[in-house]
């Protein structure tokens, strides 16, 4: 087995917490006290001595619920502080190519280049170019995924790659020293997630040698050209999943599925996906745009908050083969001129259509 050179040398390095901190403060507001005090070079130094010292020590993160308005569900969410979103940082960017390197091609989400673009063109192109191959559909979560996480597991299997058991510390001291569960919130716990669901990426792709798979975090997809190999991946991968201490979900929303991809639409990744290879985005996706775009038209104009979700939503419908609703967006987004007010607000905080 290959190992990652990465000693924490390589982490506390102060261009590496440099760059930490332009990637943990994109966005922030830069002139708050904490991120004054951040900017200073001196206490990065400070933070590089104090990891090298092994005298680090997480912060209690801030703790809050949001609700997921696609899914419905409460999430609970944990937010590092800065200092610890910088540290965070620190040690993904020196892993990260190796652990690129480690994931296979089609593992989507939290990675650089591989986001819901990546994905939806991958299915589209299952649907184009698969042929027979792709005939049936197997789709599946993990139960309560970053929960049933078991952290001392995840600690065993990077100490198998990395070879510096300080990272390896550092990485447990940055995940809470909680022994189940990954934080929802943690720019850590996206890459460690990654990596625990690795290993069923490599036994789908190279154990049962399925061409045509997909994994968005802990949703996954794979196609197959008869129903019985689809039946049997099935039975597999419940055995398979549980050995590493996670369940297959088999109940309510996600749970496992097998159907003809020519009988109903796969839907992930905000797109539902058609065996022809069109793609129409998700009917909350569509209800949330169009209640937005209707709440600006009856106020005329646009606050920088609503021009910036129509534009994260116009992302999608420009990718979909909804032609019409492409057409009317790109006539309402020029009218009330949605890119500006994205990007500044006037002395009113609105701009009036035109």
């Amino acid at each position: 087995m290959k190992r990652w050179n990465v000693k924490l040398e390589d982490v506390a390095n102060i261009d590496n917490l440099r760059l930490a901190r332009m990637n943990a403060m994109k966005g922030m507001d830069k002139e708050t006290p904490q991120a004054l005090y951040w900017l200073d070079d001196r206490s990065l130094y400070k933070l590089s001595i104090l990891i090298m010292s092994g005298h680090y020590h997480a912060n209690t993160p801030n703790h809050f619920c949001v609700v997921d308005k696609y899914t419905g569900k409460t999430r609970q969410i944990d937010a590092p502080t800065l200092r610890d979103k910088i540290v965070q940082h620190a040690i993904v960017q020196p892993l990260q190519k190796k652990m690129m390197g480690y994931m296979i091609r089609h593992t989507l989400a939290s990675l650089p280049g591989r986001g819901i673009e990546y994905g939806r063109k991958l299915l589209k192109h299952f649907a184009c170019h698969g042929g027979k191959q792709v005939k049936y559909v197997v789709k599946w979560d993990i139960k309560s995924f970053y929960q049933a996480v078991e952290i001392r597991r995840v600690l065993a299997l990077l100490a198998k790659r990395i070879r510096d058991s300080r990272v390896i510390n550092l990485i447990w001291e940055c995940l809470y020293k909680r022994e189940h569960g990954l934080l929802l919130g943690s720019y850590l716990s996206q890459w460690i997630a990654n990596i625990v669901l690795s290993p069923v990426d490599h036994w789908v792709k190279e154990e049962m040698r399925v061409k045509h798979y997909i994994r968005y975090m802990d949703d996954s997809v794979a196609f197959f050209s008869s129903k019985k190999k689809a039946l049997q991946f099935s039975t597999l991968l419940m055995a398979f999943v549980r050995k590493l201490g996670l369940t297959v979900k088999t109940v309510g929303r996600g749970a496992l599925m097998v159907w003809k991809w020519a009988d109903q639409s796969v839907d992930m990744i905000a797109y539902k996906t058609h065996r022809n290879g069109r793609q129409k985005l998700r009917a909350k996706i569509y209800l949330s745009l169009t209640r937005m775009v209707r709440r600006v038209w009856k106020a005329g104009s646009a606050s920088r908050t609503q021009a910036r979700s129509i534009l994260s939503r116009w992302g999608f419908v420009k990718h979909s083969d909804c032609k019409s609703l492409q057409s009317e967006m790109a006539l309402f987004i020029k009218k009330y001129r949605i890119k500006e007010a994205a990007t500044y607000e006037s002395e009113s905080r609105f701009l009036q259509a035109v």
